[in-house]
C-alpha cells in the first residue's frame, strides 16, 4: 500500500516525464526499486520521438508487489477489450491469461511479454472503457529489458549504470521535473542502447510490431545527441557482444537487409555457447582475411620490385 507521503500515482494523466516519474518514485518509495526506460529516458538523451505510453523497468521479483501497489491506488490490469473483467483477479492468474500480444488489436501488441496497466477512469469521460489519450503503464523487468539490477531508493548512487534524474541537465532544464522525483532513476545512455538491442536480439520476432517498435527506439537513440555519428557510432558505444548487430545495422540502414544473417546473430545470441563460438570463428576469419592482405601486399611489392631489377 502507498504511504501518505507518497506521490498520488492515480493522479497521473499523460506519458510524460513528469508522470511516468511519479509512478516510479512511487513505487521506489514503497519497496518496489524503479527506473524510466523506452522512450521516456531517450528523451532524457536528446531522443526525438515522443512517446505514447509510460515504460517504467522494475526488478522481476517485484512484479507481483508492484501489482499490489498500483491496483491499491485505483490502476486496472489490462485485459483485452473483448473480455469481460473479473470482479476480483490475482497477480498469478491475470499474468498466464493476459501475457501474449496477440490479445491485443491496439498498440498493446508492441509490448511483448509484459505486464500492462490501465490508468484509472476519468470521471469526466462519458465513455471510460474507449478513453484512447490516456497512457498504457508498461512495466518490464530489468532482467527481460537485459539491465542489471534496480537498485533500491536508499542506494541510488551505488550502481553507475544508473543516473538519477538530477544528473540529467535536459530533466530539469527542460522537463522541469519537480524536486521530490529528481532521485528518479534513469539507465544510463550506454545502458540504455544496450538495452534495447538486448530486447530485439532476445524477445522480438523480425518484422513483427514489437520489432518495428523498438528499432524505432533504438533509431531514436541512434540520433540523439548523446551518440556522436548516429547510427555509425553506436559500435563506438556498446560492448563487444554487441558489435555484430551494429554491423547488421549498419548494412541494414544501407538497403542491404540480410534477415538470415539477423536471424543467426538472434540465434547466436540466445545460446552464449553458439555466440562464443561464432564470435571465435568470425574472430579467426577475421584474421586469415588480414593476414593474406597483408602477404598479399608484400608479395606484390616484391614482385613489382623484381620486374623493375629484372
Amino acid at each position: 500500500m502507498l504511504s501518505s507521503s507518497s506521490p498520488r500515482i492515480c493522479d497521473t494523466q499523460g506519458p510524460g516525464v513528469e508522470p511516468a516519474a511519479l509512478i516510479a518514485t512511487a513505487l521506489s518509495q514503497n519497496g518496489v526499486p524503479a527506473a524510466l526506460w523506452g522512450l521516456h529516458a531517450s528523451a532524457l538523451y536528446d531522443g526525438e520521438l515522443v512517446p505514447l505510453d509510460i515504460e517504467i523497468i522494475i526488478n522481476d521479483a517485484d512484479q507481483e508487489r508492484a501489482f499490489a501497489i498500483l491496483t491499491s491506488d485505483g490502476f486496472l490490469p489490462s485485459i483485452p477489450d473483448e473480455n469481460p473483467r473479473p470482479p476480483d483477479m490475482g497477480y498469478t492468474n491475470w499474468r498466464e491469461q493476459y501475457s501474449s500480444p496477440s490479445h491485443y488489436r491496439d498498440r498493446r501488441k508492441f509490448y511483448h511479454g509484459t505486464p500492462i496497466y490501465e490508468l484509472p477512469p476519468r470521471q469526466t469521460n462519458p465513455n471510460p472503457e474507449h478513453d484512447s489519450t490516456r497512457p498504457w503503464i508498461i512495466i518490464y523487468s530489468a532482467e527481460f529489458a537485459g539491465l542489471a539490477p534496480i537498485p533500491s531508493w536508499t542506494n541510488l548512487t551505488q550502481d553507475t549504470r544508473f543516473a538519477p534524474l538530477s544528473a540529467l541537465p535536459k530533466a530539469i532544464a527542460i522537463c522541469h521535473v519537480p524536486t521530490d522525483l529528481r532521485n528518479c532513476l534513469v539507465p544510463t545512455f550506454e545502458s540504455l542502447v544496450e538495452s534495447e538491442m538486448h530486447v530485439l536480439l532476445q524477445h522480438t520476432e523480425l518484422k513483427s510490431a514489437s520489432w518495428a517498435h523498438h528499432m524505432d527506439q533504438l533509431s531514436a537513440l541512434a540520433h540523439s545527441g548523446c551518440c556522436y555519428g548516429g547510427m555509425d557510432g553506436l559500435s563506438e558505444i556498446v560492448s563487444p557482444r554487441f558489435k555484430h548487430f551494429t554491423v547488421w545495422i549498419w548494412h541494414s540502414q544501407r538497403g542491404r537487409q540480410d534477415y538470415r544473417a539477423l536471424k543467426r546473430l538472434q540465434s547466436d545470441y540466445k545460446n552464449p555457447r553458439g555466440r562464443d563460438r561464432s564470435s571465435f570463428a568470425v574472430g579467426i576469419v577475421g584474421c586469415v582475411v588480414s593476414i593474406k592482405a597483408k602477404f598479399g601486399r608484400r608479395i606484390s611489392a616484391f614482385a613489382h620490385q623484381r620486374s623493375n631489377t629484372i
